[in-house]
């Protein structure tokens, strides 16, 4: 159920993904960097689906390996790291800096021969403390989510020659071991528990990788990753007869939220607007619903432009921990962010300049989850669209997903397909079910969105595109099926050919091949069709 925030089990998904937890890692530099050779920088994103869940910026010479890696779920967390290389491509020494939430923490670890020396000094010492572990010999360190970290890994491990190659990782102050296993020149399996498919050079750089019992995916990026909101411009087009101004909500847990309104430029206390308000999917995401790694899609700034122009407000809003919002506490879910819904709707019933009275929500993926949520308490909201929006529990749609890329890896043989199912299913629901597990993910689990439709009065709107494989088809068709039985007398389902998960063109829809379709821009039809029904609900002339 992923797409722009469609939350697939991504903490148990991806925290799982190498088991070793964020390690912390380090920004200063501890040595001047050599003149030459030139440093090679790469740009990365881990994504699951549509969801990002990190980005990074590696930075790699001969004697030196430097990361900026920022975790964007199951919280945020900045972690960068110097790594000091020896010639062989194991590990010298490693400075570590973390920065979680306001805590910060620094660290050092120095390898040498069958022991590593760690350093830390985090809040709450007054002194660093240091300790001695015992590691087998050429241990490298492992950084959980790091692609510069699996770039050292496989290094080492085309170095150390074989086709395959046992190297010990020191993950936090723990050995985890891994098994690495070259398949032919460009390829290579890494095994840590789960197993991870990567592309490799010939030297054993590190190209990109997916996990497929859990359709995670490391990608390299053309440019580097963006911190949403730093630097983007949400001004209205020179041409809009609508006006673009900022926003900050406070949700009643107090969590500041920024975001961007956008209103018809004759708005006044006189003469009110009807406002829409956009809900993301899963992941952290801007208010226009940037993805990273797939360069130019912004369908929420796209939408807000179309229904802008026939006289209908929007108000979109960062996710939390993402642009000018503030993070809020690691333990929220779907259901908390519900309620940042239900703020912002206070918010807009405040203003002069806009009518309370009619007011649209537009959930995409896990946001068109919440927007039901919403409508189904508060009587007053006006209409309601749901793009790609699922009807079932995610442990049913992750086991679709699940069983989807399966059936379209030509590297899993068919008659392995059924039994490699069952053990990656049954791994995903013991790892979520665990009691230390990421909240959101065990919402999201186990969560039935149909007792919620049943109760929505308000009149629907129902997308979906046909070729959309995180969402099957068939769950728009139980969306509407359920809003009408439960006696809504207004519900509509659009279906669209050709378009996938994000409303883009699209034959396939296998989300791997996101980043290269030709076009990243919402339909016309699509973009049509909403604004047709959004402003005959809200009641706008056309």
């Amino acid at each position: 159920m992923t797409s722009s925030r469609c939350r697939v089990p991504r903490a148990a998904a991806l925290l799982a993904l190498l088991t070793a937890g964020a390690a912390p890692a380090a920004a200063q530099r501890v040595a001047k960097a050599p003149a030459a050779p030139r440093p090679d920088t790469t740009y990365w994103a881990v994504v699951l689906n549509a969801d990002t869940l990190a980005t990074e910026t590696v930075i790699r010479t001969p004697a030196r390996l430097e990361g900026d890696l920022r975790i964007l779920r199951p919280r945020p967390m900045a972690v960068q790291y110097v790594m000091m290389l020896r010639p062989d491509g194991t590990v010298d020494s490693m400075q570590t800096t973390t920065v979680d939430a306001d805590v910060v923490a620094r660290g050092t670890i120095v390898f040498r021969g069958d022991s590593a020396l760690l350093t830390v000094m985090a809040p709450g010492l007054t002194a660093p403390r240091t300790d001695r572990l015992a590691v087998p010999q050429a241990t490298l360190p492992f950084i959980n989510l790091s692609a510069g970290a699996l770039d050292l890994l496989f290094r080492r491990a085309r170095a150390a020659g074989g086709d395959t190659v046992a190297i010990p990782l020191l993950a936090g102050p723990r050995i985890l071991p891994a098994q690495v296993r070259f398949i032919g020149a460009d390829s290579a399996l890494l095994d840590v528990g789960v197993q991870l498919r990567s592309a490799v050079a010939a030297d054993g750089a590190f190209e990109g990788a997916v996990v497929p019992s859990q359709g995670v995916r490391f990608i390299r990026l053309a440019a580097r990753p963006v911190s949403r909101g730093a630097t983007t411009s949400y001004a209205a087009p020179a041409d809009a007869p609508y006006t673009a101004q900022d926003a900050t909500i406070r949700t009643a847990g107090g969590i500041a939220l920024a975001g961007t309104l956008t209103l018809p430029r004759w708005a006044n206390a006189q003469r009110r607007a009807p406002v829409v308000v956009t809900i993301s999917g899963s992941g952290p995401q801007d208010r226009d619903s940037e993805l990273a790694g797939i360069t130019g899609y912004r369908i929420f700034r796209e939408l807000a432009d179309t229904l802008g122009r026939r006289g209908i407000g929007v108000l979109r809003l960062d996710d939390r921990g993402v642009g000018g919002s503030a993070a809020g506490p690691a333990t929220a879910t779907t259901a908390d962010f519900a309620d940042d819904v239900r703020a912002a709707i206070a918010w807009l019933r405040a203003r002069p300049e806009v009518d309370g009275a009619r007011l649209g929500l537009l959930g995409h993926s896990e946001g068109g989850i919440i927007a039901p949520m919403v409508a189904a308490e508060d009587s007053l909201v006006r209409a309601v669209a749901v793009l790609a929006a699922p009807s079932r529990p995610g442990h049913e749609l992750s086991a679709h997903q699940r069983r989807y890329a399966l059936e379209h890896d030509s590297r899993v043989a068919a008659a392995a397909r059924d039994s490699v199912f069952r053990v990656t299913q049954a791994q995903a629901d013991s790892m979520i079910r665990r009691e230390d597990g990421n909240a959101w993910t065990r919402f999201w689990w186990s969560y039935d969105p149909r007792a919620v439709l049943r109760r929505v009065r308000a009149p629907v709107l129902v997308l979906h595109g046909e070729t959309d494989r995180q969402v099957p088809i068939a769950q728009a068709e139980e969306v509407a099926s359920l809003l009408r039985e439960s006696g809504n007398p207004d519900v509509t389902l659009r279906r669209f050919p050709g378009v996938n998960h994000l409303f883009l063109e699209d034959p396939s829809g296998h989300w791997t091949g996101y980043a290269t379709l030709p076009s990243k821009r919402v339909p016309g039809v699509v973009r049509g069709a909403l604004a047709d029904w959004f402003a005959s609900r809200l009641g706008v002339a056309p």
